[in-house]
C-alpha cells in the first residue's frame, strides 16, 4: 500500500514534536521542516489540518512554533490520517445486492477484514511508536 505523501508527512512532522515534547518548548515549523525534509509551505498546510483537528498547538511570537496538543499517548496514526485526509479511512461498506456473484460476496468480505486489521494496527499511538525508536525497532533520522 503506498500512503499518500502528505500522511507520510504529517506522521513524521507529529512524531517530531513527540520526540521533542519532552522540553515542553515549541518547535520551530523550519526545524521540523530541515530535519523530516518536508518543504515549509506543505507543512504549514498539514499542521494547519493537525491544528483544526486538536492534534497541534501553535505558539506564537520568536520562541514559537508548535507543539503536541495532546501527550503522546492521548494520539494514534488514525487520527494523525485522518486529520490530513478525513477520506483516506474510510472504506466501502460491504452491502448485499440482489444477485450479487459469489464473488463479490467474496470480496466484500475480504475488504472488511482488511479494513479491520488496517484500522487495528493505525491504533498505535505515538508513545509507543517513540518506545519503538528508542529501542532501536524503527528507523528514524533526526
Amino acid at each position: 500500500m503506498k500512503l499518500p505523501a502528505k500522511i507520510e508527512y504529517a506522521v513524521k512532522a507529529v512524531l517530531e514534536l513527540a520526540l521533542r515534547s519532552e522540553d515542553g518548548k515549541p518547535v520551530p515549523l523550519e526545524l521540523i521542516a530541515r530535519t523530516q525534509q518536508i518543504p515549509a509551505q506543505f507543512l504549514v498546510q498539514l499542521l494547519s489540518r493537525l491544528k483544526h483537528a486538536g492534534l497541534v498547538d501553535t505558539v506564537r511570537g520568536v520562541t514559537g512554533g508548535y507543539a503536541l496538543a495532546k501527550h503522546p499517548s492521548q494520539i494514534t496514526l488514525a487520527e494523525v490520517f485522518s486529520a490530513v485526509d478525513s477520506h483516506i479511512l474510510e472504506f466501502p461498506k460491504p452491502y448485499s445486492r440482489k444477485g450479487e456473484s459469489e464473488a463479490g460476496s467474496l470480496f466484500a468480505g475480504i475488504w472488511t477484514d482488511i479494513s479491520c486489521t488496517l484500522r487495528k494496527q493505525l491504533e498505535v499511538t505515538l508513545e509507543e511508536l517513540m518506545a519503538r525508536l528508542h529501542a532501536g525497532q524503527l528507523t528514524y533520522q533526526i
